[in-house]
């Protein structure tokens, strides 16, 4: 089973503890290309402005740099926090990393897709209302010039940032957390409070408000959680994960948020509240598809799971 793969390997408690170390410094290092170029931008173009006060709501654009520039750089602490993961878990935990995704020796890429192009449909889907009921909101700034480079970093690059976070939240801590509590909901909820409060700095949270993009960023980690526990492994939450930042980066994006590309469409205002029930109403779409596709069964969410009971 899913959870109970966290039992193979080294799994003393300071190994835990080293590997979200060695994690959250290679994310801290991996923010220092940007950090350095948006300096040199900003002292060039903005000198009035603080490196602080930019990355408050960071509009690459504002200090004249090319937003996929800034879109690549942004992406590269994603790159390094994943290669520490990888060899924190091959070289201290002394297990192979794909246990962090599924218990086969191979990866299901089609599940990865169907999570994604199902996931990608039903966002689009829920934006349709949206447009319709406000054509004027959306502002058409495709540009072929940027917008190719744009969707090779989303296509190619953004997969690595999307992939980290739930190879981490949903497959190391979920796993690891599971060793000391095995109560499968418990570790659910934690998982995704965690997911919720790593996401309490960016942009949007100061611009749309704390307590509706918080209950936003749990719901969505609640139900890649829900995903990965009824399919017992991570493929479709991979592919859901990378639908979502792959829609918002390429086709439709917004001001205030942590994305700032050169996307099909920019949205001037967001709805919040809107965005919180159409991501309610597609995640209870999406499992009730996979339920019917993959022969779920709900017990999965209540059981134990148990060495014996190993399930493929």
């Amino acid at each position: 089973m899913f959870f109970q793969q966290g039992q193979k390997g080294n799994n003393k408690w300071w190994i835990y503890m080293l590997t979200i170390f060695l994690v959250l410094f290679a994310y801290t290092l991996g923010q220092v290309p940007l950090m350095i170029v948006a300096q040199v931008y900003i002292d060039r173009n903005r000198p009035d402005l603080s490196i602080e006060d930019f990355f408050t709501n960071p509009d690459f654009s504002s200090i004249g740099m090319s937003t996929n520039l800034g879109f690549l750089l942004l992406l590269v602490m994603f790159v390094a926090a994943i290669l520490a993961l990888y060899l924190s878990v091959t070289v201290l935990h002394k297990k192979p990393f794909q246990l962090l995704i599924h218990a086969a020796k191979s990866i299901s890429w089609s599940r990865i897709l169907f999570g994604f192009f199902l996931w990608l449909a039903l966002i689009g889907l829920t934006e349709l209302p949206l447009y319709f009921q406000n054509p004027g909101n959306y502002i058409l700034t495709f540009d072929t010039t940027s917008f190719i480079p744009l969707f090779l970093i989303s296509l190619l690059i953004l997969p690595i940032q999307t992939s980290f976070e739930e190879v981490f939240f949903r497959g190391y801590l979920l796993q690891g957390l599971y060793l000391i509590i095995s109560h499968k909901w418990a570790v659910i909820v934690i998982t995704s409070l965690l997911f919720m409060f790593v996401h309490g700095t960016n942009p949007e949270i100061e611009t749309f408000g704390f307590g509706i993009m918080m209950a936003y960023y749990f719901t969505a980690g609640l139900i890649l959680a829900i995903v990965t526990s009824l399919d017992n492994r991570l493929e479709l939450a991979l592919g859901m994960h990378a639908a979502m930042n792959f829609f918002g980066a390429v086709f439709i994006g917004y001001s205030g948020g942590v994305l700032q590309t050169d996307s099909i469409l920019k949205a001037t205002e967001i709805n919040p509240k809107f965005m919180l029930i159409g991501l309610i109403i597609s995640g209870v779409i999406f499992i009730a598809i996979s339920y019917k596709k993959f022969s779920w069964k709900i017990r999965r969410l209540f059981e134990t799971d148990r060495p014996e009971n190993h399930e493929s």
